[in-house]
């Protein structure tokens, strides 16, 4: 297989680009087009004789402007810049972010029924393994309810290590996530308890930078091992992946994310708790970077819709 390049930066960035396109490795990124668009805006930023961090509206201009190739292109190029811009404010670097050039997506995740919940874990817990060497039966239904019960992003869990579990408070800490924060997760009691149990079994010698989901060798999952299982127990579950014209990607794995947030706003609606306390906590509690990404959950089911207005 042919190697993808290596790109030296050198502008005044140049250590946090290579640190941002680390981040988004230890993430789960493929990092396959980042480093190139990057080093456009490298070349960019070290012409322009930058020797300040900081990144004015003009330098964007001029880097956006430089960019040759249709308008999608474009458009994927200042992707990329924003996350990395966002990335920089973490640190506190000024960074102009221009307005987003994605069209409305049209994408709607699934949100699972309790029934559609239910059959999901049942599948979980009766996974055959396809080979001895196969741990899935072990660590998937663990993960698949750490995934719904805690509206953990796929990357998240498996970069989970044993030394960001409070066993005493069932509380874990997620490092380094989406926009480089930190944030503190608590789970239900049941949940640190199927949790406990699996980390019993799965660490024999259990040390605090082990990771908690791992492979045989130690190393973490690559976050499409979670994708190609829930494949396989959706189709054990019954519910078809392609459901719905507007679902491009279709149902998977990371729908349980989404399903977590409608669910708690729905049992937080039925507990008349006002919205303007319920979305910041929320938004806080699944490392959103701002409320708006959160509130897009009140358009998701007819029911919760339904409840408003009742």
């Amino acid at each position: 297989m042919r190697k993808p390049p290596v790109y030296t930066y050198e502008s005044i960035f140049a250590s946090e680009i290579n640190s941002f396109l680390k981040y988004r490795i230890d993430g789960g990124g493929k990092g396959v087009q980042e480093p190139y668009v990057l080093k456009t805006l490298d070349d960019v930023l070290l012409g322009m004789g930058l020797n300040q961090k900081i990144i004015e509206a003009q330098s964007v201009d001029t880097w956006i402007a430089s960019i040759k190739g249709q308008e999608r292109t474009k458009k994927n190029y200042v992707s990329i810049y924003r996350m990395f811009a966002e990335y920089l404010h973490g640190f506190g670097y000024p960074a102009y972010v221009p307005p987003s050039q994605r069209g409305r997506s049209l994408y709607v995740p699934h949100i699972f029924t309790q029934d559609e919940l239910r059959r999901i874990f049942e599948a979980s817990d009766n996974i055959v393994s396809r080979s001895p060497l196969t741990d899935a039966p072990l660590w998937f239904p663990v993960m698949v309810r750490m995934l719904y019960g805690c509206g953990l992003r796929v990357g998240e869990a498996v970069s989970l290590q044993n030394r960001d579990i409070d066993w005493e408070e069932n509380v874990l800490l997620i490092r380094a996530a989406k926009g480089n924060k930190d944030r503190l997760v608590p789970m239900s009691r049941s949940l640190g308890s199927v949790c406990r149990d699996y980390y019993t079994v799965a660490h024999t010698d259990p040390k605090p930078d082990d990771y908690f989901f791992r492979s045989r060798n130690g190393n973490p999952f690559p976050t499409l091992r979670p994708y190609m299982w829930m494949r396989y127990v959706l189709e054990q579950a019954g519910i078809d992946r392609h459901q719905g014209v507007a679902i491009t990607r279709g149902v998977c794995v990371h729908c349980l994310r989404h399903t977590f947030a409608v669910h708690t706003l729905q049992l937080q609606n039925e507990k008349n708790i006002d919205r303007f306390y319920s979305i910041p906590i929320l938004s806080t509690y699944m490392g959103h970077t701002n409320i708006y990404g959160t509130e897009q959950y009140l358009q998701l089911t007819p029911e919760y819709c339904h409840s408003l207005c009742h």
